[in-house]
């Protein structure tokens, strides 16, 4: 999950530690981490689990995430926009060694329209949330898909998975709820970043998760996030 994702202050750190045993899943069969996600997942779920249902209305979904040793959660409503989550390799205080993987409630949500390529501004048009947020993300103008979408089991719930590599960018999405679009920073433009998405419909609820990176370092860096993904659950 990029740092540049969202065009207001930094991000403080907030990190819950809830001690829980989380259930398997699988990754996408096509996913280069597919082989080695269960072993490398097998060995984090004994450690902390952000419990979301400690964080409330400002992320309703309940949702149960490992936190191994060295990452840590930025949370809503303080420290992360509204409906959305971040689980971030690196040290606290120190946003220049993190990376990971972040989730978004999209239900009311709205994308760019693709027609706009400028850096986002207040001027920006945005529309209605797609049938696919993986389809319109792979339609878009300098996108090139690196793994076609997939059919993928997440803590049970069945949804599909993508992976592209895309240029540098103005942002797509503005969560419902929330004050700026995500992504840009002060710029109004994200860096050229391979993106991994999953979109899955969770007891009712719309969810995306995402991990995008450096193309130098994904390769590598979307093994232990796979791994961490492939431990999720959601309670009912």
């Amino acid at each position: 999950m990029s740092m540049a994702r969202s065009a207001r202050p930094a991000m403080g750190v907030l990190v819950v530690l809830v001690a829980a045993a989380c259930g398997p899943a699988t990754v996408p069969a096509g996913s280069p981490s597919a082989a080695v996600a269960p072993t490398v997942a097998a060995s984090v779920a004994a450690d902390s689990v952000l419990d979301t249902a400690t964080i409330g209305s400002a992320f309703d979904l309940a949702m149960r995430v490992p936190v191994p040793q060295g990452w840590l959660t930025v949370l809503p409503p303080d420290d992360a926009p509204v409906h959305t989550v971040a689980v971030l390799h690196g040290r606290p205080g120190e946003q220049e060694t993190w990376w990971g993987f972040g989730f978004m409630l999209v239900d009311g949500a709205t994308v760019r329209d693709p027609a706009d390529r400028a850096a986002a501004t207040s001027d920006t048009k945005w529309v209605p949330w797609p049938a696919s947020y993986l389809d319109y993300l792979a339609a878009l103008p300098g996108v090139t898909v690196v793994e076609a979408a997939v059919p993928v089991t997440i803590g049970g719930v069945n949804g599909r998975s993508i992976t592209v590599r895309a240029p540098a960018m103005a942002p797509t999405i503005w969560v419902k709820d929330d004050y700026t679009w995500l992504g840009g920073g002060k710029t109004g433009m994200d860096p050229a970043f391979e993106r991994r998405i999953i979109e899955l419909r969770v007891h009712g609820t719309s969810l995306l998760i995402e991990y995008d990176d450096d193309p130098a370092v994904f390769g590598e860096r979307v093994r232990d996030v796979d791994a961490l993904i492939a431990t999720i659950q959601f309670p009912t």
